[in-house]
């Protein structure tokens, strides 16, 4: 990891010094990272047994770990996961079974649980999911169905549901044709 580490989003094992050269994130469990996500100061690890490590800045609990707490270590935050996308300050996990989970800032509603509360533990928001993008402040969901949902913010239109109005749940985009993941 290199850069700023202000909340120690470099997961340098306490360590919240900036860094102009890499240097190794690190965990107590030495646990083997497979996919890597990065928010506006946190950052999210999902390792290759599937569990989630996070770090950094946690004001609005975008780390998952039940707190708003700063980590300046991988913390586990999750288990069984598949994918992990973190957003500014926010992060949705995508367990082995196809759920979509989400934690932290929900101001705009990107958590997708029809309500706009922060949350600092993950919460179930869609079943059926294939692969998902977080934004600044919203998220789409590639459902298994080919079918593509959105929810968070909409001011300029990115959910693709015909208008501006922000949503606090997932709705379906109004995509005409089908798309494939590759």
């Amino acid at each position: 990891a290199v850069g700023r580490n202000h909340h120690g989003q470099l997961g340098i094992m306490g360590d919240t010094n900036s860094r102009a050269v890499p240097v190794q994130m690190g965990s107590s469990d030495n646990v083997m990272g497979q996919r890597i996500s990065a928010g506006y100061a946190h950052t999210i690890v999902l390792s290759t047994d599937g569990s989630v490590m996070a770090t950094g800045c946690n004001h609005q609990g975008q780390l998952g770990d039940g707190t708003n707490e700063h980590r300046s270590a991988l913390t586990t935050v999750f288990q069984n996961a598949t994918e992990v996308k973190a957003g500014f300050d926010f992060t949705y996990f995508l367990a082995k079974d196809n759920a979509a989970w989400a934690t932290g800032n929900n101001l705009g509603g990107q958590l997708g649980d029809n309500t706009k509360v922060s949350k600092s533990s993950p919460v179930k928001i869609l079943d059926g999911v294939s692969a998902f993008a977080a934004g600044h402040a919203h998220g789409l969901f590639l459902m298994i169905n080919g079918s593509v949902r959105g929810t968070g913010a909409n001011f300029v239109g990115q959910l693709g549901v015909g208008d501006t109005e922000n949503r606090a749940s997932p709705v379906t985009t109004q995509a005409t044709d089908a798309y494939r993941v590759v």
